[in-house]
């Protein structure tokens, strides 16, 4: 009984914190009555499904069934969004991959404490919850230009989703290979996250120079002719600016 109940709070924790990062990522048009209702829906089946598989021992096959369960909500979420199907396939591959590093080392964190079952689903809930957090406040806009950009980075997201779904499809009991696979699993999601942030924080860092140089654009076009002439044309080094005497030509007049 106690391990019924802990694996049907971990698969309803992985179901709906899955929803919710998927909603996260497609621009959805979706309401929050709408979103609660999706979410209760997941819920219930995973419900049901846990219930099936634990009845019948299964619990490789119940792992199967999430990761078919998130393509049927991922192809429900495709036609209430503004994306393209291109577009939709690589943020569902994205969130699949996501999905898959957090199982990963969810399962490994939780066997460092007394009780792995509950301290997997605590780190599940966790790792799900800062991912949100990092994309809501920090990679968005990022990541928005990186679906625009699809074929761009979909060889890379592909070949992400197939080394990780391989350790899950080729076996027959998932908890065996997560045990028995830890480093090179563990190896995998670190490459993985490395390619993520790189893509990530090197995007981010160029828009940030694109929105500085935007800026400096508008700047210039708004200054009187002589003065935009003067900016255009300042000489170089730390000498004194022609245009402006009392200024330094590195910097800018206040």
């Amino acid at each position: 009984m106690t391990e019924l109940i802990s694996n049907i709070l971990r698969g309803s924790v992985s179901s709906v914190m899955y929803v919710i990062l998927l909603l996260t990522l497609t621009k959805s048009r979706f309401g929050r009555r709408s979103t609660i209702s999706i979410t209760i829906f997941v819920f219930a089946i995973n419900m049901t499904s846990t219930l099936w598989f634990y009845m019948q021992g299964d619990l490789t096959g119940l792992s199967r069934f999430n990761i078919l369960l998130f393509i049927v909500v991922g192809l429900i979420i495709k036609f209430f969004t503004k994306m393209s199907y291109m577009q939709w396939s690589f943020t569902f591959l994205t969130t699949i991959n996501i999905a898959m590093m957090i199982i990963i080392l969810s399962f490994h964190l939780g066997r460092l404490f007394p009780y792995p079952q509950y301290a997997n689903t605590f780190f599940r809930f966790v790792l799900y919850l800062l991912v949100i957090l990092l994309f809501k406040k920090h990679f968005l806009r990022t990541y928005r230009t990186v679906v625009s950009d699809w074929p761009i980075f979909s060889g890379l997201m592909i070949c992400i989703f197939l080394n990780l779904s391989y350790f899950f499809f080729v076996t027959d009991d998932i908890m065996s290979t997560l045990a028995t696979n830890k480093c090179p699993m563990l190896l995998l999601v670190a490459l993985s996250l490395s390619a993520y942030g790189t893509v990530f924080f090197s995007l981010r860092r160029f828009l940030a120079m694109y929105d500085l140089e935007n800026e400096r654009y508008q700047y210039l076009r708004a200054s009187p002719e002589p003065r935009r002439r003067c900016l255009l044309f300042r000489p170089k080094g730390r000498g004194i600016s022609p245009c402006f005497p009392c200024t330094r030509s590195g910097e800018e007049p206040s």
